[in-house]
């Protein structure tokens, strides 16, 4: 992570949970160990890291108590980014699957750590960042994904950017208060 901060110049690094697969679900502590690490080098090296849970299926009681527990160690520190479930599938609907995950996961960090960003996946493989901009999440400081290839996708997902940024999506939300993750200064 030195030599990627060093000689890429990265300000952020992602480290991924896998959930299902023989990963947290059945090795939590093992799991916890390697994510721990990464957050503990990035502090350490002054860059953002990305906390991910990567689930193909919604988990959250899990993804509560693993975001609890994250947040209550390295909540205080401003390089902590979490992201609540990585790329939700095609079937996961936002607002029957996807939204209610988040509305039970969130408030599992905010105890905690009030302050830092959370970025909630959308639905399609963090596709449909509009269906989230169009049903949005009651909280200050969330960010939605998008993720968006250059090499395989196109104008339609850069449109649905368009549509979501039109309803707000980029805004802070609650308040619209200016983030601790904006202010952050290392």
């Amino acid at each position: 992570m030195r030599w990627l901060r060093d000689d890429w110049n990265i300000k952020v690094i992602r480290a991924a949970m896998a959930v299902q697969s023989d990963g947290y679900l059945k090795h939590p502590d093992r799991e916890m160990k390697k994510v721990e690490a990464v957050i503990e080098a990035a502090i350490d090296l002054g860059i953002y890291v990305i906390v991910d849970w990567h689930a193909h299926q919604p988990e959250p009681i899990a993804a509560g108590e693993f975001f609890a527990r994250i947040a209550r160690k390295y909540g205080h520190h401003p390089n902590l980014i979490y992201e609540t479930w990585n790329e939700p599938l095609r079937e996961h609907d936002w607002s029957e699957v996807i939204k209610p995950f988040h509305l039970a996961v969130i408030p599992q960090i905010r105890r905690e750590d009030p302050d830092n960003l959370v970025i909630a996946g959308t639905q399609s493989w963090s596709q449909d960042v509009d269906k989230a901009a169009a049903d949005p999440l009651p909280f200050a400081n969330v960010a939605y994904t998008l993720h968006f290839y250059a090499g395989t996708h196109r104008q339609d997902l850069r449109d649905k950017a368009s549509a979501a940024l039109e309803k707000g999506a980029a805004r802070n939300g609650v308040g619209n208060k200016r983030s601790q993750w904006q202010r952050a200064q290392f």
